[in-house]
């Protein structure tokens, strides 16, 4: 019986999906931040039109990694090779922004030099799909206190 519950959900995704991004299209918006949209208002915190989020987040997991394999089917390496210097340079100096900027936020933030370190260094990848697990886990079991760290 929970099988017609995640399909139902899916096509209530797919539904809603389809309507924001032909709203996005429409207003000459890429679709990606539409998919984000719809997601923000799919989810328990908005409309809660999902009934069992954890299923879904397991499908959804899936199609991340069918889309990831696809597009490692077509990634180059010769072409990787022709942009190395401007990966390198754009990626370096990406982790040296976001490294800086949360660190100043924490100094902003008044948190102690350790702490704001301690941020800036752990912003500086997105967070690991186990890593935000865990996070989830530890904020069901505790509560976190002022100025502490992010869970990863």
């Amino acid at each position: 019986m929970s099988e017609y519950h995640v399909l139902k959900d899916l096509a209530i995704i797919f539904a809603v999906s389809l309507l924001v991004i032909l709203i996005f299209h429409r207003i000459k918006l890429p679709a990606l931040p539409g998919f984000i949209v719809a997601g923000v208002l799919l989810g328990p915190n908005a409309l809660g039109l999902v009934s069992d989020a954890h299923q879904v987040e397991s499908l959804a997991e899936v199609g991340v990694i069918l889309l990831l394999f696809t597009i490692g089917i077509e990634f180059s390496l010769s072409r990787l090779r022709e942009m190395g210097r401007q990966v390198v340079a754009g990626g370096g100096s990406q982790v040296a922004l976001t490294v800086v900027l949360a660190s100043l936020l924490a100094v902003a933030l008044r948190a102690d030099w350790r702490v704001a370190s301690s941020w800036g260094s752990s912003s500086r990848s997105p967070v690991p799909r186990s890593c935000s697990r865990a996070s989830r886990t530890r904020a069901r079991s505790t509560r976190p206190t002022a100025g502490s760290p992010p869970a990863c």
